[in-house]
């Protein structure tokens, strides 16, 4: 008889545990939404979909962007360079016309010199020849 029992009682009890509340289940199931909040949430829905979109397109910009900014700084960096060369180019330039002028300068003074030694020594010259007669 306990068996009897035991096994009547399971059988009543085991639908219950398996579905406690079987009108619960079916109202959480149903949601009525009305047209008017879907269209709400469409509107919405289109209106972020656009600022995405616009968002994009400005991230797409700021990286073209980027990349002109690093050709130009990069070009500016060759510029640089280039006129730092010629810089020294021409340093190298006035050196070497600073040289000449210096050379030109003893050179000149040499010839001055040679001069004065010429006319002094035409004197000499002059001077003993008419000191003889």
């Amino acid at each position: 008889m306990k068996n009897y029992l035991i096994l009547f009682l399971s059988v009543l009890l085991i639908p219950v545990f398996a579905n406690p509340n079987p009108a619960y289940a079916q109202e959480k199931d149903s949601v009525t939404v009305s047209v008017e909040a879907l269209r709400t949430l469409k509107a919405e829905h289109g209106k972020l979909n656009e600022k995405v979109a616009l968002q994009d397109s400005l991230i797409e910009e700021l990286e073209y962007q980027i990349t002109l900014y690093e050709q130009r700084s990069r070009q500016d960096s060759l510029l640089i360079e280039l006129t730092e060369q010629k810089m020294e180019v021409k340093d190298e330039r006035i050196k070497i016309r600073d040289d000449r002028i210096y050379r030109l300068e003893d050179q000149k003074t040499w010839e001055q010199i040679k001069k004065y030694v010429w006319t002094a020594g035409a004197l000499v010259i002059g001077f003993f020849v008419g000191s003889v007669s």
